[in-house]
């Protein structure tokens, strides 16, 4: 029996665009720790839950609004049909520099 590629994982980390962002500015979603698959990935973002948006080959997902709720996708290139949800699927939601994961597998509210 030949082995496949081991499951696709990934942490991220988001903030504002800039340390001296004022709330309400843009901010960005960016993954890393990223492993398994291929080692050739692409990423996603969409407001619509388990549902991707255009797919790009750079991990920081930039330009984002605050007060957005944000489901983030990655998918190895060589199997479009291995899709991580992060997350768990649950949104990631952000205001300034305070990062907030609600609906978390795991817990209800988690401050990051």
């Amino acid at each position: 029996m030949i082995a496949g590629p081991n499951p696709l994982a990934a942490a991220y980390e988001v903030s504002s665009s800039t340390p001296s962002s004022c709330p309400g500015d843009p901010g960005f979603i960016r993954i890393k720790n990223i492993s398994g698959g291929s080692g050739q990935y692409e990423f996603s973002v969409s407001t619509t839950p388990h549902i991707p948006g255009a797919w790009q080959t750079d991990s920081l997902l930039n330009n984002l609004a605050p007060y957005i709720n944000y489901y983030v996708f990655m998918r190895d290139m060589n199997s479009h049909a291995c899709v991580l949800e992060l997350n768990g699927g649950g949104f990631i939601n952000f205001v300034s520099k305070t990062p907030v994961v609600i609906n978390s597998p795991c817990y209800q509210h988690q401050s990051l």
